[in-house]
């Protein structure tokens, strides 16, 4: 433990006279209890970098393949309990089960937000995309088409964790209830990666 820096006679006589000494600059964070933060500062900015990486992959990927300009981004990349993460999600979902292919046998969710997934199987279809989708699950043609995107997807994820996780995923289902997902238990910490495409 450090020890104070020892006053001077100047500070001595402040005190004194009833001034306090000046404390040293802090930042205070508020301090959750029902959620304490498990994440490090230096883990939480490899995991930004990480996302970026994907992100920036992501981005190539969907402009090649829908044949225009797309911008994707990290718009957050939290700790989250995952009752939580399915309470976030809509009804009808577009949730693709991926098997990570640890040593830990980890699972995984991607899940295209139904307006998103709408645009991305009409222009996949070549559509113009400018028409909403119906607010409707997706066919088993449609599943297929947005999961040769998700492999697209996956093969990026794995180079942006391969200089720190070696992962190999790959998709194991489709389910558009949001409840019937059974990746991990409602009170199970997870990671949440949430992906800005404009």
């Amino acid at each position: 433990m450090a020890t104070p820096d020892p006053l001077s006679q100047q500070d001595v006589d402040s005190l004194l006279k009833g001034a306090t000494r000046p404390a040293a600059a802090t930042e205070v964070v508020p301090y959750n209890f029902r959620r304490p933060p498990r994440i490090s500062r230096e883990r939480q900015a490899a995991l930004d970098a990480m996302h970026e990486r994907l992100a920036s992959g992501l981005q190539g990927v969907l402009s090649s393949r829908l044949r225009r300009n797309v911008d994707v981004g990290v718009v957050s990349v939290v700790q989250a309990t995952f009752g939580e993460f399915l309470l976030a999600l809509s009804t009808p979902c577009a949730a693709y089960l991926v098997e990570l292919g640890d040593e830990r046998s980890s699972n995984a969710v991607v899940d295209f937000d139904p307006e998103l997934a709408a645009f991305l199987v009409d222009r996949l279809f070549g559509g113009t995309g400018e028409a909403p989708g119906p607010r409707r699950a997706l066919t088993a043609l449609e599943q297929g088409v947005l999961g040769d995107l998700t492999d697209r997807l996956l093969a990026q994820l794995q180079g942006a964790y391969a200089e720190t996780v070696p992962i190999a995923p790959r998709r194991s289902g489709f389910e558009a209830v949001a409840d019937s997902l059974h990746v991990a238990g409602r009170e199970d910490n997870v990671l949440i990666v949430i992906l800005e495409v404009k």
